[in-house]
């Protein structure tokens, strides 16, 4: 499913919030955690939104092979992967083009993350690397996508 507006639209104005959340919940592995990536942006017709990172499961920065998330009603976009307990990664935002190519990266530094075993709430840290601050999985960062 595409959220673009239709082809012909030209009041689409460019991207303009690009909200992030990521959250984590125990999976019946174990040693694994499901880990949910969530934006709210829009994009123009044809495009998607991934996370590329820097494992195995996000392409290891290849746009190619990361993780496409799925559209729904509010622009918002979720997916989810299974990854083990203690991984560092370090992870991004991308709107791909119809072609395969980035359209737009999420600005600013690299998100990280580690992923920790499940608590009563989000079970994974995720910081920006100029702040060092560890910040709930469940918080919501908005920044501009330009």
């Amino acid at each position: 499913p595409n959220p673009a507006a239709a082809a012909g639209d030209s009041a689409q104005s460019p991207l303009k919030e690009f909200s992030i959340a990521a959250a984590a919940a125990a999976s019946a592995a174990g040693s694994s955690q499901l880990v949910v990536f969530c934006t709210q942006t829009q994009v123009e017709y044809g495009q998607s939104v991934a996370v590329v990172g820097s494992c195995s499961d996000l392409g290891f920065w290849d746009p190619g092979k990361a993780l496409k998330l799925d559209w729904s009603t509010g622009h918002k976009w979720t997916g989810s992967v299974l990854l083990q307990t203690g991984q560092d990664f370090e992870y991004k935002y991308a709107v791909i083009n119809p072609d395969g190519s980035v359209g737009r990266w999420q600005p600013g530094d690299n998100l990280k993350m580690t992923v920790t075993a499940a608590a009563a709430a989000a079970a994974a840290q995720p910081s920006s690397s100029s702040s060092k601050e560890s910040q709930r999985a469940d918080a919501a960062v908005g920044t501009q996508l330009n």
